[in-house]
C-alpha cells in the first residue's frame, strides 16, 4: 500500500535510527501514563469508577494483567498507528491540506473503533467477510447522540497524536509509546475498578465506549494539544 502511495517510511514518521524509535517509544508511554493517569485518578476521586482492592490484593492477577496489558497495548499501538498516523494521515497530508488531514484522520480513527462490541456497536467480528458486514452499523453508531462523547473523545485523541507528528514529522515513536500507555492503562483500569451504579453526579464525565474516556478525556487532551501546539510554535520563533 505505501509503494502505490508513494511513501516512505520517513514520510510516514519513522525515523531512520531504530534506538530513536525505540527511545521515543519509552517517552510516549512514560507521558502517556502521566496523562491518562490523571484522568483516571480523577474519575476515582469523583467515584465515578470504584476500585476493585479485593483485586490489586491478588499479587499473581496484578503481575498477570501488567504483562498482558504492555505486551497487547504495544502490539495495537505499532499497527494502529502506522495505518491512521503513518498511512493515513502522512497520505493526506501529502497530497493535500493540514486541516483536512487532521480532521479526516481524526474522524476515520474514532468512527472505527465503533466496530465490534464497543459502547452500542454490536457483536464481535467473527470473520472478515462479518467485518465488512458491520461496517454500515458501525458507522449508523458514530451519528448516536448516546455516543458522542466518546467520539469526540477518541477524535481528540488523534487530535493530540498527530499535533505531535506536525511538530515532529520523524516521531511517530511518540505516539506509538502514548498510544500504547493508554490502551494499558484503560485495560488495568478496566480490570481493577467498575463504573459506580446510576452516579447521577459526574458519571456524564465517562462515555459508553469504555467507561473511561469521555467528555473529561476530550476536555484534557484538546486542552493539552493546544499547550503543545503552542508552546512548539514559541519554541520555533
Amino acid at each position: 500500500m505505501k509503494q502505490r502511495l508513494n511513501l516512505t517510511l520517513s514520510d510516514m514518521g519513522f525515523d531512520r535510527n531504530i534506538s530513536t524509535i525505540a527511545k521515543q517509544i519509552a517517552t510516549g508511554f512514560v507521558f502517556g501514563l502521566a496523562i491518562l493517569g490523571i484522568v483516571v485518578a480523577v474519575l476515582v476521586l469523583l467515584d465515578v469508577r470504584i476500585v476493585l482492592y479485593y483485586l490489586i490484593e491478588l499479587p499473581g492477577k496484578l503481575s498477570h494483567e501488567i504483562i498482558a496489558s504492555i505486551r497487547s497495548s504495544i502490539l495495537v499501538a505499532i499497527a494502529e498507528e502506522t495505518l491512521f498516523r503513518g498511512l493515513l494521515f502522512a497520505a493526506l497530508l501529502k497530497y493535500g491540506s493540514v486541516p483536512s488531514a487532521v480532521v479526516i484522520t481524526g474522524l476515520f480513527y474514532a468512527g472505527l473503533h465503533f466496530m465490534g462490541g464497543h459502547g452500542s456497536a454490536g457483536q464481535e467480528p467473527s470473520s472478515l467477510f462479518s467485518v465488512f458486514q458491520l461496517i454500515p452499523h458501525a458507522l449508523s453508531q458514530v451519528f448516536l447522540a448516546e455516543n458522542f462523547d466518546s467520539l469526540l473523545a477518541l477524535f481528540t485523541v488523534s487530535l493530540f497524536l498527530t499535533t505531535i507528528l506536525l511538530v515532529k514529522p520523524s516521531g511517530i515513536g511518540y505516539c506509538i509509546g502514548l498510544h500504547a500507555s493508554w490502551v494499558g492503562v484503560i485495560r488495568l483500569t478496566k480490570a481493577f475498578s467498575a463504573l459506580a451504579p446510576n452516579d447521577p453526579n459526574w458519571g456524564f464525565l465517562v462515555g459508553s465506549y469504555n467507561g473511561i474516556i469521555g467528555y473529561l478525556a476530550a476536555i484534557w487532551l484538546a486542552t493539552l494539544t493546544v499547550i503543545f501546539w503552542a508552546f512548539a510554535n514559541n519554541r520555533k520563533n
